[in-house]
C-alpha cells in the first residue's frame, strides 16, 4: 500500500504524541504517523522526541488497541482544545506513565518504539 506521498506503507501505527509543553498527549492511529505528526503540529504544538509508536500489521488490530486505550483512560481526556481533526483524542499528561505501563503489560510490549530524537526519527524514515 502506498500513501498520498508515494511512501510504501505495510504497517498501521498507534502513537502517543507528546505535547510540546508536556501538559497533554494524543493517542492516535495512522498508516503514516510522521505525516500525521506534521498535521497535528499545525494545530497544537507537539514534540516527536519522546513520543511512542506501536506498529500493527493491520488496521483492525491497531484500531481496536487505540480504542482500548481511549476507553481505559477516558477520565483523563482533555476537552479544552479548539476543534481540529483529532482534537478529541488528547489526554492529560498525568496519565502518560499509566498508559505506557498498560502498553508494556499488553501483548504489544515488545513492539513499542520510543522516538529518541526528531533527527534520528526522520533519518530512519528516510525523509532527510
Amino acid at each position: 500500500m502506498a500513501n498520498s506521498k508515494g511512501y510504501l506503507i505495510n504497517k498501521c501505527y498507534v502513537y502517543l504524541l507528546l505535547g510540546k509543553y508536556r501538559t497533554r498527549f494524543k493517542i492516535g492511529l495512522s498508516w503514516y504517523p510522521w505525516g500525521r505528526f506534521e498535521d497535528i503540529n499545525k494545530h497544537y504544538p507537539c514534540s516527536i522526541e519522546g513520543s511512542f509508536l506501536i506498529p500493527f500489521s493491520n488496521y483492525e488490530d491497531a484500531y481496536s488497541f487505540e480504542k482500548l486505550l481511549h476507553r481505559n483512560f477516558k477520565e483523563y481526556r482533555t476537552k479544552d482544545l479548539k476543534k481540529f481533526p483529532g482534537y478529541t483524542e488528547f489526554f492529560s499528561f498525568e496519565c502518560l506513565n499509566q498508559v505506557i505501563f498498560f502498553i508494556y503489560e499488553s501483548e504489544f510490549r515488545d513492539a513499542i518504539e520510543v522516538i529518541e530524537s526528531t533527527q534520528h526519527y526522520l533519518k530512519r524514515r528516510k525523509l532527510f
